[in-house]
């Protein structure tokens, strides 16, 4: 799933960093260096964007959707802990 959203983020770097290579063409001197250093760097970017979304279920990286999904669980954790303060609380607190 993560890779699915990996590509919109993806796609726009590759367009913006074609749009920087394109427009630096059509200048000289060091503009015309940076503008190629600077396409270069972002669609690397969107290279390492998809990268991240192939290989980041492999560490332990979920995409969005999947913590919308747990929080159902984290809500049964948050009020099966809050039970266990409050029953510490009653047996603390003198009758």
């Amino acid at each position: 799933m993560s890779f699915l959203i990996s590509l919109l983020p993806a796609t726009i770097f590759a367009v913006i960093g074609y749009f920087v290579i394109f427009s630096s063409q059509h200048s000289e001197g060091g503009v015309k260096r940076f503008g190629q250093y600077l396409g270069i760097w972002v669609l690397f970017l969107a290279g390492v964007t998809v990268l991240g979304g192939l290989l980041g279920p492999m560490f332990g990286i979920t995409g969005p959707m999947e913590g919308v999904m747990n929080m159902s669980q984290h809500m049964e954790r948050m009020e099966a802990l809050e039970e266990e303060q409050l029953s510490i609380l009653r047996a603390l607190q003198p009758n």
